[in-house]
């Protein structure tokens, strides 16, 4: 097994090639989005701060979305699929 660490997320694949394809496909780049939408918030808060909260967390979701299909859109084009498959 391959264990991949950042400081935002830890990542494991099951060989060198696929973790490497996974990386540079998209990987790479949504780390660390990823963290912070998987983190628990720091303190409960008020009702207001959990809606503000949820609020964010919906964006980032969307954006994330939207971020993975761009890049596997990017790589389908250049003809590159193995590295489109991870953001699809």
């Amino acid at each position: 097994k391959i264990k991949c660490e950042t400081e935002h997320i830890t990542l494991f694949y099951n060989n060198r090639e696929t973790a490497e394809e996974s990386w540079h496909g998209i990987m790479g780049k949504i780390a660390p989005l990823l963290g912070p939408l998987r983190s628990p918030p720091n303190v409960i808060g008020s009702e207001e701060d959990r809606r503000k909260r949820e609020y964010t967390l919906d964006l980032s979701k969307k954006a994330l979305v939207d971020l993975c299909g761009q890049e596997a859109d990017k790589f389908l084009v250049a003809g590159r699929f193995e590295l489109a498959l991870p953001g699809a």
